[in-house]
């Protein structure tokens, strides 16, 4: 009896000092089924924003009614009206308006996640008519039943990383001279490119213009430094993955642009990566360069990497 009343009592204070960790937030959630909706709301008739599988992580911030208040997973649903967006590249784009809103779909008619002002740098992820989908903005919230979300862990930091990589830094890039000088044409022909003309109704649109047009011309000063490199391994690189258009390299779907505006294109993981075009990486692989004679851009082979929140 007396052992039966000290598991008892171990019991209990187990699930009580569970309770108490999940009540404390925020902390590291994990779906605990398959095909759980994500919604705009705390109840079953607010709109799906995306469904996760089981063993997928979460971070909760808040709890309500039964329901947990969310860090909005990088797949759920997420619009702006162009109207209000200036871009040059259907990449990156500047909100040239205030309190903007993001919404669950594209149309006036769904729900409103957020919103941000004049100045807001976005990612875009699709172009769907007059409307952006975007990488979530941090402004934005999910919601989920509580019975689906298990408690894992209170190391938010590791919720951040997608895939782990040794944090090596990366070796120099080497300039050929005569390769520079081959490229001039090209940086010239970039720079005279025309401005995505946009009609807008803020002040800020002339700022934004000229923004974009430096911006532009980093770009082409990019292919000018990126040209030529030595063979190297276990290279790790951290930029921004967009999709390749480049009809010469059937293996290369895409090209990673560093922080300084250097290119690279990517070559490996295809499947993996598409998920994450528009979205900030670290890559580590193999650099070649097979590619510069003809592309003017080396080459990287990846064998891992992580999302950068």
């Amino acid at each position: 009896m007396r052992l039966f009343l000290i598991a008892l009592s171990f019991i209990i204070f187990f699930n009580s000092n569970l309770q108490a960790q999940e009540d404390l937030f925020p902390f590291v959630g994990q779906i605990s089924s398959n095909s759980v909706n994500i919604r705009a709301g705390l109840n079953k008739n607010f709109e799906q924003l995306c469904q996760l599988s089981q063993g997928e992580e979460v971070l909760v911030v808040e709890k309500s009614y039964g329901w947990y208040k969310i860090k909005l997973p990088l797949v759920a649903k997420s619009y702006i009206s162009n109207e209000f967006v200036l871009t040059n590249n259907n990449i990156d784009g500047e909100v040239v308006s205030e309190r903007v809103n993001v919404r669950a779909g594209p149309g006036i008619n769904h729900t409103v996640l957020g919103q941000i002002n004049s100045g807001y740098r976005i990612q875009i992820l699709e172009v769907i008519g007059d409307w952006y989908r975007i990488k979530p903005i941090d402004e934005s919230f999910g919601w989920v039943s509580e019975e689906l979300v298990s408690f894992k862990s209170r190391d938010i930091e590791s919720f951040q990383w997608k895939h782990l990589v040794q944090d090596v830094p990366p070796r120099p890039v080497q300039i050929d001279e005569v390769a520079v000088k081959a490229a001039k044409s090209t940086l010239e022909d970039k720079i005279k490119e025309p401005l995505v003309e946009e009609t807008k109704t803020e002040d800020h649109v002339d700022q934004v213009r000229k923004k974009s047009e430096e911006v532009k011309k980093s770009e082409a000063v990019a292919v000018v430094e990126s040209i030529v490199v030595e063979a190297q391994k276990d290279v790790i690189l951290e930029g921004k993955l967009i999709q390749s258009t480049e009809k010469g390299l059937p293996d290369v779907a895409f090209i990673l642009i560093l922080d300084d505006q250097s290119m690279y294109f990517v070559k490996g993981l295809k499947r993996l990566l598409h998920n994450y075009l528009g979205y900030k990486i670290r890559v580590k692989g193999d650099v070649s360069p097979e590619t510069i004679s003809s592309f003017n851009n080396p080459l990287i082979d990846i064998q891992e990497f992580q999302l950068m929140l």
